[in-house]
């Protein structure tokens, strides 16, 4: 798994990065997971198109390549550095209620569960935590619907 402060990889960045991690390191595409974690302050001018352009700004190779160079670093330093891990899963259902809220229909369904997964290479040592709960990464109060910093990455 593969996870960048970025709103999203875009098809063609994906593409490019799963064929590059692929060929280089021998790692089969279905193997590879890449994940953002949405955030609207990572980087822009990351694909090309009107759409694109319009939400990310003016594509500009040099910000793809940044990218493309960082990941591939990171896949090589966690391929060269792995160690065995035991992994333990724990999820709770309804943990964050009273911190999340549907702001398009007020009282609408949410999802207020939080899951995570721990990894750990020897009992109370963890090598890494992967955490995942449903929110949109804005801090604004939910009535404002102005686009705003966000926290992902802090």
């Amino acid at each position: 798994m593969i996870s960048a402060d970025l709103l999203v990889f875009p098809q063609p960045l994906a593409e490019r990065i799963l064929h590059k991690i692929s060929k280089e390191n021998g790692v089969p595409r279905q193997g590879i997971i890449l994940s953002t974690t949405h955030t609207h302050s990572g980087a822009g001018s990351i694909a090309t198109g009107f759409l694109h352009e319009q939400v990310f700004g003016r594509y500009r190779s040099k910000v793809e390549e940044g990218i493309v160079s960082r990941v591939l670093w990171s896949v090589r330093q966690a391929l060269e550095n792995r160690n065995p891990v035991q992994w333990s899963r724990a999820a709770e259902d309804s943990l964050l209620g009273e911190f999340v809220e549907n702001r398009a229909i007020p009282g609408g369904p949410v999802d207020a569960s939080l899951s995570v997964l721990l990894f750990s290479a020897e009992p109370g040592e963890v090598e890494a935590v992967v955490v995942n709960a449903a929110a949109h990464t804005t801090l604004l109060a939910s009535q404002d619907m102005r686009l705003s910093a966000d926290y992902p990455g802090g």
